[in-house]
């Protein structure tokens, strides 16, 4: 009999990764779930990545219509992924309209 090999660490990193990326779109989905049967105006803010038109940003993130219907964003603009490090007084403006 030919001996066993396990799987090399490569094959495993992958799985695992892959299982990870399945996870998160499961678990994406059920947070939309979520802000679907939210009672109160769920609010969201993003940076405007470079995008000149705003309404491109929400589009952008298909959200399911139920959601993009009820909820309030905020775009900041000159920001991706990190607004508040990268246009820290347009962050705190857009917090202040959100939360007001």
């Amino acid at each position: 009999m030919g001996a066993r090999h396990a799987p090399s660490g490569d094959v495993r990193r992958r799985d695992r990764s892959q299982s990870r990326r399945a996870r998160g779109a499961r678990g994406a989905r059920g947070h939309l779930d979520l802000l679907e049967r939210c009672p109160s105006v769920p609010r969201a803010l993003y940076g405007d990545r470079g995008e000149t038109v705003p309404g491109r940003v929400v589009e952008a993130l298909a959200w399911p219509a139920a959601v993009r219907a009820r909820i309030e964003v905020a775009v900041v603009p000159g920001a991706a992924h990190f607004p508040m490090v990268e246009a820290p007084l347009e962050t705190a403006r857009a917090l202040e309209v959100l939360l007001d």
